[in-house]
């Protein structure tokens, strides 16, 4: 019980620095989300289910796109996602450790 009051302290935490960081752009259940990594966005749109989970190492990117995450999504270690037009991940996803997603190709402009 302990534990778990601890995680969610902890879940508290961080969104809360999350949403001091990136009022406008974070959408989440503040109770809910938690993010036990990295995390970076850039002029863009995130949204997180309830029951959001993910590891250390997770960078998230967003540079002008949305990024939803639908509720009781798991990424596990070292994991990025980088979104410049729109990634949708739905409900009950787990994601293996080190999977990189893109949702363009290496051209930047």
């Amino acid at each position: 019980m302990l534990l778990k009051l601890l995680e969610r302290l902890t879940a508290l935490i961080y969104a809360f620095f999350f949403k001091l960081l990136y009022p406008k752009n974070a959408k989440f259940n503040i109770l809910k989300f938690s993010l036990n990594g990295s995390l970076v966005l850039i002029n863009g749109d995130f949204k997180a289910g309830p029951n959001f989970r993910a590891r250390k190492g997770c960078i998230i990117n967003i540079n002008g796109g949305t990024l939803e995450i639908k509720e009781d999504v798991f990424i596990n270690y070292n994991c990025s996602l980088n979104c410049r037009d729109k990634i949708e991940i739905g409900s009950g996803t787990i994601i293996g450790e080190g999977v990189k997603f893109y949702d363009h190709d290496h051209s930047m402009t």
